[in-house]
């Protein structure tokens, strides 16, 4: 993945994720049902289809269309979402922290998480599996991130 090295590039990202992105530590889940990790994963969803052109050709990733049911039971208008996980999303992040303003401790927790290291295996008799120690830190980490996306009161001076 190539970062482009515009500041303005990078300011304009970040204004776009503290409106409209979503920082996520996801939990992967392995086979029958058994966890076998957590991934970072940064994501936009917006209904014009220029940004997502512009996030594509700037920043690489994965783009996708989505069309979704409202409340009423009609369709809702039609978006796009962009997304970047892993270690990709980590150098999004990293680009634009200076910038981020409404979302910059989900950064922090996100590069964190990142440097937290790899799945530290175990060996057992059915192979390698993470080691159920690190699961539970990487789990208190998506905790941690949830809380940080949770609704709160505006308390600014009112100017």
């Amino acid at each position: 993945m190539v970062i482009p090295s515009s500041v303005v590039d990078h300011a304009y990202l970040a204004g776009i994720v503290d409106g409209e992105g979503c920082i996520i530590i996801r939990h992967q889940g392995g086979r029958k049902g058994t966890a076998n990790g957590y991934a970072l994963e940064l994501n936009i969803t917006n209904t014009d289809e220029a940004l997502m052109i512009w996030l594509l050709d700037t920043f690489g990733g994965l783009c996708r269309w989505k069309v979704k049911k409202g409340l009423t039971g009609l369709m809702k208008r039609p978006s796009w979402v962009w997304w970047v996980s892993g270690k990709n999303a980590g150098a999004v992040l990293q680009v634009i922290l200076p910038y981020l303003r409404v979302k910059r401790a989900q950064a922090d927790l996100g590069l964190r998480f990142l440097s937290h290291g790899k799945g530290r295996c175990v060996l057992t008799g059915r192979g390698a599996r993470l080691d159920p120690k690190f699961l539970a830190e990487r789990a208190t980490m998506k905790t941690h991130m949830q809380l940080l996306k949770a609704p709160r009161v505006a308390t600014g001076s009112g100017q």
